[in-house]
């Protein structure tokens, strides 16, 4: 999120995370080099297999597509020389043939499923979601869930009843827990409960998604529906609380004043040969080489090179 208005600030062009993993297993990682199956001499990133690289393309378009362009759409490849060209590799010089694998389709449910719920029991745990509110359903957190579900979802859900309806699905079964009836005090017992509920959730949506063995990630609306839901918990009270928030503003500094640097200073960037090749290109080129760097920072270098840059020391964690 902060490389991507760092970017659209310098130079007009997104950053996004699944073009970014593209680029990284086919450029980036420097494991092989070109054995002229390209037409010009560059990294081959992992040098993995077409089945491997289709499977892993979620979004198998441009940013130029139309398809991301729309709001809050998301794209696969950067339309950049070297991503172009590998991606036309890809689908054997044909890159209007792309399009989901069933390999595909099975990593999304995955990681949809993954995420959600991880990201309820990674909420609950920090003391972050109010679990004890949601189950009983109190008016005050019931409607901002709903609020937030009906914006980001609104194929989905009717009205708030309707969302209150799946929360009380959802987590009345904890009405009579004792772990789940009061703040959450992570005591062992709590911990145990908390597990318990998540991993048969997580049961429960494996068992939906493979019935009958077919995937039906995209025919099961109400798994959708469930999903959504608990996505829109997860922003209440871990994206869109606003202590969160000015951390992410703080972030944003963070990673300007890292690309700003390294422009300034190219000097500092790992593989010299890389910039020279590019110097006399445009200011475009030059900070996505800059952009590619800082993405592939932790957290704790892009925080101590921040330092090292600025002289001022940054106390907060860059995640959550």
């Amino acid at each position: 999120e902060a490389l991507d208005e760092v970017l659209a600030e310098r130079v007009g062009w997104r950053f996004e995370g699944n073009a970014q993993s593209f680029r990284i297993v086919t450029l980036l990682e420097p494991k092989k080099y070109n054995r002229e199956l390209l037409p010009i001499p560059r990294p081959l990133g992992l040098d993995l297999t077409r089945t491997t690289l289709r499977a892993s393309c979620k979004y198998p378009w441009t940013d130029r597509d139309p398809r991301a362009e729309e709001p809050g759409r998301k794209f696969g490849i950067y339309s950049a020389d070297d991503d172009l060209e590998y991606f036309a590799w890809l689908w054997d010089g044909d890159p209007s043939a792309a399009a989901r694998t069933l390999a595909t389709e099975v990593l999304e449910a995955a990681d949809d499923i993954a995420y959600a719920v991880h990201d309820i029991e990674d909420g609950i745990w920090a003391q972050l979601i109010p679990v004890d509110q949601i189950v009983q359903l109190e008016d005050w957190a019931c409607r901002r869930i709903a609020r937030v579900a009906l914006e980001r979802s609104p194929d989905l859900f009717r009205d708030v009843d309707d969302v209150v309806s799946l929360v009380d699905e959802v987590f009345g079964v904890l009405r009579e827990r004792r772990w789940a009836s009061g703040p959450f005090d992570r005591s062992r017992d709590s911990e145990g409960g908390l597990k318990s509920f998540c991993s048969a959730l997580t049961g429960q949506f494996i068992g939906r998604v493979t019935a009958d063995g077919v995937l039906r990630w995209r025919s099961d609306r109400e798994l959708r529906r469930t999903i959504a839901m608990l996505k829109a918990i997860v922003w209440v009270w871990m994206i869109d609380q606003p202590s969160l928030v000015t951390q992410r503003y703080g972030h944003r500094r963070i990673i300007a004043e890292l690309v700003d640097g390294f422009l300034r200073e190219p000097a500092m960037l790992p593989y010299p040969s890389e910039w020279e090749r590019i110097s006399e290109r445009s200011d475009a080129e030059r900070t996505r080489l800059v952009a590619d760097h800082v993405a592939s920072m932790t957290d704790n270098e892009a925080l101590r090179i921040f330092t090292h840059l600025t002289g001022r020391a940054w106390m907060a964690p860059l995640t959550h």
